[in-house]
């Protein structure tokens, strides 16, 4: 349709809307304003955007432009995409990358991408990153912001060599720029004489990518000592703060980000029969999700807390029901539930540890200051058992679309 038939078509679209009864007048998308339309397309979820970029010339230079490509990405996404990446040690060309839409409701299976050389038993999710251990005596890391990404960025070596470190991002809503934070993660050399009985054991070392290079920052509290690593803690970013958090005795402490200082080890555990429990950030808010064991019975119950920052008072916001938390009760057909978490925006997703063919996810929705709860279309893998299912959520750049 050339432009002389769509301006008749818009004519007279206008002339059959008319005037009505409330002197209201229908009117073609050409008469919408390049500063209305940059308004409306900020707001429609983005494999809807990613469509209407395609459907006209006008709109395109509009959704491709940096103004608004900038602008987008300042705008909090309550729907965080969940990820998830199952590892095989055995056959690493079966390592596979899977994608839940929120807004469509559906997984999205991702095209194999390489994997670079690394220790694949050190693959683990963070809130916005997906990471494994590299190079000499693991001195490095190669991570991805989204499984969108096709190539595995990398950084230059730590000063320390690290196992199984907690790790952070800090992303930049304006641009590429983003920062990692890693802290602990150093094994202890049992050798007398060894070089590695002079190493910090609590260190913290942050990288900076437009710099490309890493800083030294202060060391964890000394009250940490001995749990230091990933499968001992949690960690989340939120308003300006690193925290680290036991996920069995429930200690914590912040990194302030801005002042380079600890805070003093507190600890925070609202049920005390907790088994374990995790630590998430939701649009600058701290919220913990935990597995404890109801009284008089003893039955598992999994529970949500809102946490205030600065006193760490906690309010109790919902119970995951029983038929969606028995999902997560181990193979062997025991009682313990094994899960994970991962939050950002106003979703919170719960994902089980277990090798099954079809993974059990349950989504938090915390919208408004009450909680909501819904199981995700199963995801088969069609078979493929994996070694090891690693996590994590991230909201999307538009430019990794278009």
């Amino acid at each position: 349709m050339d432009d002389e038939e769509q301006a008749k078509d818009d004519d007279e679209e206008e002339e059959a809307g008319g005037a009505g009864e409330e002197g209201w007048k229908v009117v073609g998308w050409r008469s919408l304003t390049d500063d209305l339309l940059e308004l409306l397309f900020a707001r429609i979820p983005l494999t809807a955007l990613v469509r209407a970029s395609a459907a006209c010339k006008v709109w395109h230079s509009i959704i491709t432009s940096p103004f608004f490509l900038n602008l987008h990405a300042r705008l909090p996404q309550r729907h965080p995409w969940f990820f998830l990446y199952g590892v095989n040690h055995l056959l690493p060309a079966r390592n596979q990358g899977y994608a839940f839409n929120p807004d469509s409701g559906k997984w999205l299976i991702l095209p194999p991408s390489p994997s670079p050389v690394m220790n694949m038993a050190s693959l683990a999710g963070a809130d916005g990153l997906l990471y494994g251990m590299a190079g000499l005596m693991q001195c490095k890391l190669f991570y991805k912001l989204n499984l969108m990404q096709t190539e595995w960025l990398e950084t230059p070596a730590m000063t320390n060599s690290r196992e199984s470190p907690i790790v952070g991002v800090i992303k930049d809503c304006s641009s590429d720029a983003h920062k990692l934070i890693v802290a602990g993660g150093i094994e202890e050399s049992e050798d007398e004489g060894d070089e590695m009985n002079d190493v910090d054991l609590l260190s913290v070392e942050m990288y900076d990518s437009v710099s490309n290079t890493w800083e030294i920052c202060p060391s964890l509290p000394a009250q940490l000592q001995g749990c230091t690593t990933r499968h001992w803690m949690t960690s989340a970013i939120c308003n300006s703060k690193f925290y680290v958090f036991d996920l069995y005795e429930g200690s914590i402490s912040a990194l302030d980000l801005n002042r380079k200082i600890w805070s003093p080890v507190k600890y925070l555990r609202p049920a005390t029969t907790m088994n374990y429990s995790y630590l998430v950030s939701c649009h600058d808010q701290l919220y913990l999700v935990g597995l404890a064991s109801s009284e008089p019975l003893g039955m598992l119950c999994l529970k949500v807390w809102k946490i205030d920052q600065l006193t760490l008072e906690y309010k109790e916001l919902g119970l995951m029901p029983n038929s969606l938390l028995f999902g997560f009760d181990s193979e062997e057909g025991g009682k313990d539930a094994s899960f994970r978490c991962v939050g950002s925006g106003e979703y919170i997703y719960i994902f089980g540890l277990g090798r099954r063919e079809e993974h059990v996810i349950v989504l938090c929705n915390i919208t408004s200051g009450r909680v909501v709860w819904h199981e995700l279309p199963r995801l088969s893998t069609n078979g493929h058992r994996f070694d090891n299912v690693v996590g994590f959520c991230s909201s999307l750049d538009l430019r990794a679309f278009l």
